[in-house]
């Protein structure tokens, strides 16, 4: 987490770099840093640190932002003090107010104020991290994509004319009581209904099988990839971050392959539909424009609150998976210590942290969904209210209102989704940086490296015995000779051994 403040302090000052980049440029382990090591890795950015130990009441003196040590265990930045709260930036939970009682019982009374030097440059040096790298190559995802568009825009073509028909029975059938016309009509609804089943499923088992396939052969390339990293990589991360960042192809492949096509057909409804209701009316068309150009506004002022939330949610749930495994990992060692208790309470608040952020994430969604529906009913309520008058003036038969009515509820429905889709393909941005971390770093150099590793403990006396042995994906320690060199314990784990 050291890392990740200075990341934050230094991007405030213009320099901005991602973590995996000052991951491997500085040596940090799982146990994190020290605060002399978290000096020397700012020294190296060209800032400037200065130690301070200092009361709570004196944190409003301290140049902004700044690292404070925090519950003893890790780093988080001041960003502002105001009264009686302090605002900071948990690399764990997030942007976070929190009142100066409560800052008390966790600031350890130590802080680090950091400040340019004289050379320091401010220039970006973040990856970017692309779609199609993290993708890499798959085989007939083009073709598929293919089949699956053809059937969306033949459930268009029927999709638009559904109000077409309710049109011609108000307008036709009805009024002319034209007994044939309408049984012809009825047959015709009925083969449209068989088609648009039958297309649908078609496109749903291409759906279906689009996505194992490409879900298969991506996880696949990930882990080959990931067994093939070197292994300082994986001695500086916590195996369940490792098993979160693993886990985001499947939120990525979901969006990829549901969220697209999904996106195409709403492309395709929201073209017909405008359309069409361009043609009945322009000024009530205006009015459900407006609606959708309102519902756009509210998903980019609640954009960033969403994606803070979805990365406190992914942060929590990454903290709580890593406890669960490094606890049944060590159960051997819990037990000898008798610290289970202490284990299973530090779960407890693991786990009741995440599921505040699920709530707070839950609790966002659900207030804007109360709001666009509030909006859509007003806009509802005023297209009815100025179609209605168009019948009583006789602009429009009730049958065009009725379609209209069909047209515009498509419309909205498809421009929402359209746009929902958009910002889903933008937060899309917090699972491609956890995934970056494992697909763009590099594999090791040299087959030999990757795929076997041997080590080697020279003879130190005539009585001492070489100590070889080879670990490969084919073969375990079967044979271990235990030498004792001087002042050295040599400790074997294996399958299979013996003295």
């Amino acid at each position: 987490m050291g890392v990740a403040c200075l990341a934050m302090v230094a991007g405030w000052h213009g320099y901005r770099i991602d973590l995996p980049s000052l991951r491997a440029r500085f040596n940090v382990s799982t146990q994190g840093m020290t605060f002399v090591h978290l000096m020397e890795c700012a020294q190296n950015l060209k800032l400037t640190g200065r130690a301070v130990r200092l009361e709570l009441e004196e944190l409003g003196q301290l140049t902004v932002p700044c690292i404070l040590h925090w519950d003893l265990n890790h780093f988080v930045v001041l960003k502002r003090v105001r009264g009686n709260e302090i605002e900071l930036h948990d690399p764990a939970r997030g942007a976070v107010n929190m009142s100066l009682v409560e800052a008390n019982r966790r600031f350890t009374g130590v802080a680090l104020e950091l400040t340019p030097t004289h050379d320091f440059e401010q220039r970006d040096e973040r990856k970017k991290v692309r779609l199609t790298e993290l993708v890499g190559k798959t085989v007939g995802l083009k073709a598929a994509l293919a089949r699956i568009f053809c059937f969306a825009l033949a459930l268009e073509v029927l999709a638009l004319l559904s109000p077409l028909i309710n049109q011609i029975v108000i307008d036709e059938v009805l009024v002319a009581l034209d007994d044939s016309l309408l049984v012809l009509i009825v047959i015709a609804m009925l083969l449209m209904s068989a088609t648009q089943t039958l297309i649908g499923l078609a496109r749903q088992w291409a759906t279906i099988t689009m996505a194992v396939n490409f879900n298969m052969q991506w996880t696949a390339n990930v882990f080959h990839h990931l067994l093939r990293l070197p292994i300082d990589w994986f001695e500086k991360r916590d195996i369940g971050n490792v098993s979160a960042k693993f886990d985001t192809v499947d939120t990525i492949q979901d969006t990829l392959t549901t969220s697209i096509l999904e996106a195409l057909l709403d492309v395709l409804l929201v073209v017909g539909t405008l359309g069409m209701m361009l043609l009945y009316s322009v000024s009530l068309s205006m009015l459900a424009f407006r609606r959708a150009l309102i519902y756009g506004l509210l998903r980019v002022l609640w954009f960033r609150t969403l994606r803070r939330a979805a990365e406190d949610s992914w942060t929590a749930g990454t903290l709580e998976s890593s406890h669960f495994l490094e606890t049944l990992h060590g159960m051997l060692s819990l037990r000898v210590n008798g610290a289970l208790a202490q284990r299973e309470s530090a779960w407890r608040n693991l786990n009741i942290a995440r599921r505040n952020s699920q709530l707070r994430e839950h609790k966002l969604a659900i207030g804007y969904d109360i709001i666009n529906q509030v909006i859509g009913s007003l806009v509802g309520a005023a297209v009815l209210w100025f179609g209605a008058n168009s019948v009583l003036s006789g602009s429009f038969s009730i049958g065009m209102l009725v379609a209209y009515m069909s047209f515009q509820g498509r419309f909205s429905a498809s421009i929402n989704g359209l746009i929902d889709k958009a910002f889903a393909w933008r937060m899309l941005d917090v699972y491609n940086e956890r995934l970056a971390d494992i697909v763009l770093t590099q594999k090791e150099g040299g087959a030999q490296a990757a795929e076997s590793i041997t080590v080697a403990f020279p003879v130190q006396r005539e009585d001492r015995r070489l100590l070889n042995w080879k670990i490969s994906p084919s073969a375990t320690a079967r044979e271990v000779m235990i030498s004792w060199l001087e002042r050295r314990c040599v400790l074997c784990l294996g399958r299979w051994w013996r003295w």
